[in-house]
């Protein structure tokens, strides 16, 4: 099975598209508000399926308690969209949106680093116009769902290699940035990975999105628990299903180092 699409898929039989939406957590590190680590985090599931999850996602929006929007920092602290509401009926809204993931079953990615050894590693060593932790989980969240296609590969064969499409909550230059790189990648890159990577990634609104914001959950779950392991989130146990989650190491940040020394100054220099 492909991430709940439950028929056999076999190569030359169907094409499926899968698309993944995926939010940010922990981008936030202050003095004020510190973050010991940074998280892109979301979900996939075939094109097709994202359709009824959106629709149903929206109609709990606005089930009551309703909210215009979810974020899940807002619901967690009574800000934003959930100003003035109550904690039992936020709470409420929490767990009726994640039963919609849990219905739905999308496959749950996520990837994070740590930010103190980012900057020990990483800041002030490449050209400043990449130098973010972003730019280096950018890449590896999308390498994660080609990885875990390779693992059901090697269970059932038949199930084949399929394109992922990706759409991330907006980031601004830095994301935009990590744009230019990729279509220079996907010609240079060896199959399968070629087959998987799919058309160049978006950025969207999660206001216009909800399929981001549902992203927005699971990235802030995992930022959570990564920053208070010992608090326990029942929730986690609906929306975290066969979760696939990859840690950027130490040699993981100084293999980025290397790799964005032999970068063409001119690729970075288009008008971000």
């Amino acid at each position: 099975m492909v991430c709940g699409y439950s028929a056999k898929v076999r190569r030359g039989e169907l094409l499926v598209i899968l698309n993944a939406y995926v939010d940010d957590s922990g981008s936030d590190e202050r003095d004020d508000l510190p973050s010991r680590h940074f998280v892109l985090a979301g979900y996939v599931l075939p094109i097709e399926r994202w359709k009824p999850f959106s629709d149903k996602w929206a109609a709990e929006l606005i089930t009551e308690p309703s909210v215009e929007c979810f974020k899940m920092s807002d619901a967690e602290y009574g800000d934003g969209y959930f100003q003035g509401m109550e904690e039992p009926f936020r709470k409420l809204k929490i767990n009726e949106l994640a039963q919609v993931i849990s219905d739905f079953e999308p496959k749950p990615i996520s990837c994070h680093l740590d930010w103190q050894d980012y900057k020990t590693i990483v800041q002030g060593r490449i050209s400043e116009k990449i130098d973010s932790p972003y730019a280096i989980l950018f890449f590896q969240i999308m390498k994660l769902s080609h990885d875990w296609q390779l693992s059901l590969n090697l269970s059932d064969p038949d199930i084949g290699f399929h394109r992922v499409d990706f759409v991330f909550d907006e980031h601004g230059k830095i994301g935009l940035r990590a744009l230019q790189w990729y279509a220079g990648l996907r010609d240079v890159v060896p199959e399968p990975y070629k087959s998987m990577m799919g058309s160049t990634p978006s950025f969207r609104d999660d206001g216009e999105i909800v399929a981001l914001q549902a992203a927005d959950m699971i990235a802030w779950h995992i930022h959570r628990y990564l920053e208070r392991p010992d608090e326990k989130r029942p929730v986690m146990d609906m929306i975290a299903k066969h979760h696939d989650g990859r840690v950027i190491g130490q040699e993981g940040m100084r293999d980025f180092v290397n790799r964005a020394k032999l970068i063409d100054p001119k690729q970075l220099a288009g008008g971000f």
